[in-house]
């Protein structure tokens, strides 16, 4: 059994950790449980302990700690297999010789690239928003109208009474002549 799964929180003290985190206070929680309001609290304290010590930022360094521990081995047996060779019968005279193998090379060099991939620093926890096409985003630099600004103006020109500018020109007529009998 590892270290993590042996101080990992029973699921009881998850769920209070989560009930807590939802805003419902420890009294009811206590109450609701049928435990003490001590027993609630060190079962959040329980969580909190253990999620700081299985953070993603704990594990990356435990890798990071790890490779450099053994890089004098993974450099040279990484150097092998770069330089790794095989060796070929020469069909017209039966002799063998050595050749470059580049199967081997090529997974060393794929290999290369995860574990730089592994140490290269991590940003932050960056929290990506997705609000959809513009919706939310307001600009003042551009004249960027998302669709929900779209749709907000074509349903106010659809609701606006309708104005018809025109001109009527009226020539002078003269007044209709009188029936004469």
């Amino acid at each position: 059994m590892t270290t993590s799964r042996r101080l990992a929180p029973a699921p009881i003290q998850q769920n209070r950790y989560l009930r807590a985190r939802t805003g419902i206070s420890i009294e009811e929680i206590a109450r609701h449980d049928g435990v003490s309001k001590r027993t609630v609290e060190q079962s959040i304290q329980r969580v909190e302990a253990f999620r700081q010590g299985n953070s993603i930022e704990v594990v990356n360094e435990a890798l990071s700690n790890s490779i450099l521990k053994n890089k004098a081995d993974m450099d040279r047996s990484i150097n092998s297999a770069l330089n790794a060779k095989r060796l070929v019968k020469d069909p017209e005279d039966g002799t063998y010789r050595s050749v470059p193998d580049h199967r081997v090379q090529l997974k060393a060099v794929d290999k290369l690239v995860e574990i730089a991939k592994t140490v290269q620093p991590k940003p932050g926890n960056v929290t990506k928003v997705n609000v959809g096409v513009g919706v939310g985003v307001r600009t003042t630099e551009t004249n960027y109208l998302g669709f929900e600004e779209r749709l907000r103006l074509i349903r106010a020109a659809m609701d606006a009474p309708a104005k018809i500018e025109a001109k009527t020109e009226v020539d002078d007529i003269a007044p209709p002549a009188e029936p004469t009998s």
